[in-house]
């Protein structure tokens, strides 16, 4: 069963729970991988979802501090 996530705009997002424990990883290569098959149907996409995914991973995560 997919988790759904709202924010408050009338559209909910349906995200998968071994997407979401990929999330979780502290790994960001791990977290951020798509198959070959997602990123062929990003090359069509208006919204990237790599791009949603890296938005995400910075929200669980929080930003990286660079010394």
């Amino acid at each position: 069963m997919p988790v759904t996530l709202s924010f408050g705009n009338r559209h909910n997002y349906e995200i998968n729970h071994s997407r979401l424990a990929r999330l979780m990883s502290p790994d960001k290569e791990e977290a951020l991988y798509m198959g070959v098959w997602d990123r062929f149907k990003d090359c069509f996409r208006t919204h990237k979802k790599q791009e949603v995914l890296e938005v995400l991973y910075t929200l669980i995560h929080g930003c990286e501090r660079e010394n």
